[in-house]
């Protein structure tokens, strides 16, 4: 139950009883979670214990953790994706592959992901010399090494026309 946390809270809150609950959850759900309603014969998900357990054993357990830590480790910076963009996928794919993972220890990981996402061995060397200690530190200092490098290419650029000229 606990994916489905904030709207218990919600029902709590409104004091809402079951077939509240199941109609609320069902409204509520989209995309691949959404069609399951229309795929699924009524009679199994008629009660709100039978809509969760069939959302639980589609879309929880180690089938999903697996699907997602294998998404991880090979995920790759695409051309013209920003480093924030990465970062964000990065952070997203670390909270549903290690959900019981301490945050310490998954922050670790995940700095490990985003320098190996990267997808440039010597872009990637030049973070990790930073020693981040956090994603956090893993973005900003692959932020300003860009920012750096751009602004090298950009003066040599602006060098080499003045030479020719």
């Amino acid at each position: 139950m606990k994916r489905f946390g904030p709207i218990f809270k919600t029902a709590t809150y409104n004091r809402w009883n079951d077939v509240d609950k199941l109609v609320f959850l069902k409204a509520s759900l989209t995309g691949d979670a959404g069609q399951l309603l229309w795929d699924t014969d009524e009679a199994s998900i008629n009660t709100l214990d039978k809509l969760t357990a069939l959302l639980r054993s589609r879309y929880s357990g180690s089938r999903q953790t697996d699907k997602y830590r294998s998404e991880l480790r090979l995920r790759r910076r695409q051309p013209g994706e920003t480093l924030s963009a990465l970062y964000q996928d990065v952070r997203r794919l670390i909270a549903l592959s290690h959900p019981s993972l301490p945050q310490d220890a998954r922050d670790k990981v995940a700095v490990d992901c985003f320098v190996d996402a990267l997808d440039d061995p010597d872009f990637a060397l030049k973070v990790r010399e930073r020693c981040p200690e956090s994603p956090d530190d893993a973005l900003n200092a692959a932020l300003k090494l860009e920012a750096w490098t751009k602004d090298a290419h950009e003066r040599r650029e602006i060098e080499t026309s003045e030479f020719r000229g």
